[in-house]
């Protein structure tokens, strides 16, 4: 999965490097542009166009029998039976189809989301005696079933970039341990995660501002083989690390015209998405 995520990287860097500079909207308009007629011509030649209109036909013909022969109670039972026999065959030819086409929405809506939907942990000003005058960040580490209790063998090393607000809290009980930390240095940096006498894994943290981050950002590095489709920035933890998950709590990228953060550039996608797909049936003339 990683060589996978690895390929989707480089690819989405190459075809969004000329336009990434036009701003969030543009590039998730110019991205539904190309990708939803490209699903929608897929749908059409791997649906039973002639299938779908038949079922709706069906359904219409059904309808109207209902309607005018409601009296006659044979009639309308056998028609409300066979609208409900022909709704479920219609949603099936719609669905089965639409079921692969999943796969690459998850990849393209994962890319945009590490791209646009995250902003990098501010940096924060020390006040006159020396103290940090924000808010910190937390750090959360979960660990993997049947390995809860290395939350206690656990030590954190910060880079350069970041100084502690808190010691390491473990909770060897849930499998659980937390750490607050601060921004000091702009830049992307590795914290390092030790178990004692073992393990060592490491969590990239963007810090600074948007002019200086990474283009690519994601709060969580996962174990999890589903969890990493949605997170495809960082390596996978190995299938049998005492890791589960470690997440930080980065800051919702302010985003103009649009909600902030991973929310709203999921929404907005599908908002733009369905306008297009729906432009793109009339054009094509797909029975969906």
């Amino acid at each position: 999965m990683d060589a996978l995520n690895g390929f989707f990287n480089s690819l989405f860097n190459i075809v969004l490097y000329p336009i990434e500079g036009l701003g969030a909207l543009a590039v998730l308009t110019i991205i539904s542009m190309i990708f939803m007629p490209l699903s929608m011509l897929f749908f059409k030649r791997f649906s039973s166009q002639k299938g779908i209109a038949n079922a709706k036909g069906q359904i219409k013909g059904h309808m109207i029998a209902i309607r005018i022969y409601q009296d006659d109670l044979f009639v309308v039972a056998k028609s409300v039976v066979m609208v409900l026999v022909n709704n479920f065959k219609y949603l099936f030819l719609n669905f089965a189809p639409f079921l692969p086409l999943s796969v690459p929405f998850v990849v393209v809506v994962a890319q945009l989301v590490i791209r646009f939907g995250f902003a990098p942990i501010p940096v924060e000003e020390r006040d006159l005696s020396g103290m940090l005058a924000g808010q910190g960040t937390m750090i959360e580490v979960a660990f993997a079933e049947g390995h809860e209790e290395d939350a206690s063998k656990l030590s954190v090393v910060l880079p350069e970039g970041l100084t502690a607000l808190s010691e390491l809290v473990p909770g060897p009980s849930d499998g659980l341990a937390f750490m607050e930390v601060a921004g000091t240095k702009a830049g992307t940096w590795d914290v390092e995660f030790q178990l004692t006498g073992g393990e060592v894994v490491t969590k990239r943290v963007v810090v600074g501002t948007m002019e200086n981050a990474e283009r690519l950002m994601q709060p969580e590095r996962v174990q999890d083989f589903w969890m990493s489709w949605l997170w495809p920035a960082e390596d996978t933890f190995a299938s049998d690390s005492s890791f589960a998950r470690i997440a930080i709590a980065y800051p919702d990228r302010e985003l103009a015209y649009m909600w902030d953060g991973a929310g709203g550039v999921f929404l907005m996608f599908l908002l733009v998405a369905f306008v297009i797909g729906g432009a793109a049936i009339k054009i094509f003339d797909i029975q969906i």
